[in-house]
């Protein structure tokens, strides 16, 4: 999802440039955050593989890290590389939509194309772990981006606190999904411990199609 949030960002970065010229950052930050996202997750695939002692160690975030890293080489190996990206890419653009919607909603007379720069670079800074699901980082960013277009500062402050929350709102539905599975994941873990290691089942899974 990050990853391809970055591509967004690249791409739209010449956008950026054109509705706002003032706040438009150096072609090389996006390249840089996007080449670092590619290489963290490359290094996820093979992390469990990079010390032979992970197996035999009983630090537990080090067998988490181990399931983490079959579990990215299992997405890779069944084949939902391709329909993941795109889900990922629908996903973010959806937040591009949700923006424009919002803000005909409030009366911002933006133009879509507004919006394409805009909301992919605050979605992929509220992700730096630097604030509460990005609460802070994404009205000063907004407040300053919106500025460039003639949007008051009291205007943008509440486009972003609403922003905020409608995505928080339609985030509550996976919160079932995440219960469940960690119910199952806990429950699994218990019936196949052993005496000594971690759960059992963590071998690579069997590379399978999307339908």
């Amino acid at each position: 999802m990050v990853v391809v949030l970055l591509l967004i960002v690249l791409v739209t970065q010449p956008l950026l440039s054109h509705v706002a010229p003032g706040v438009s950052e150096p072609l090389w930050i996006p390249v840089l955050f996007l080449i670092g996202g590619l290489g963290g997750l490359g290094l996820l695939a093979v992390a469990d593989r990079i010390s032979a002692r992970v197996a035999s160690t009983h630090v537990r975030i080090l067998h988490w890290l181990a399931a983490l890293s079959r579990d990215t080489r299992c997405v890779v190996a069944s084949g939902w590389t391709a329909p993941l990206a795109l889900l990922c890419l629908v996903g973010n653009l959806n937040f591009v939509v949700a923006g424009g919607l919002l803000g005909a909603a409030l009366g911002l007379r933006l133009p879509f194309a507004d919006y394409l720069a805009f909301i992919p670079l605050v979605v992929a800074v509220t992700v730096i772990p630097i604030s509460i699901a990005g609460w802070g980082l994404r009205e000063g960013l907004l407040v300053a981006l919106l500025a460039k277009v003639g949007i008051s500062h009291e205007a943008a402050l509440a486009f972003s606190v609403m922003f905020g929350v409608f995505s928080a709102f339609c985030s509550l539905p996976g919160l079932a999904l995440w219960r469940k599975d960690s119910v199952q994941r806990r429950t699994s873990g218990v019936a196949g411990r052993g005496t000594n290691g971690p759960p059992a089942g963590g071998g690579d899974c069997m590379p399978t199609r999307p339908p």
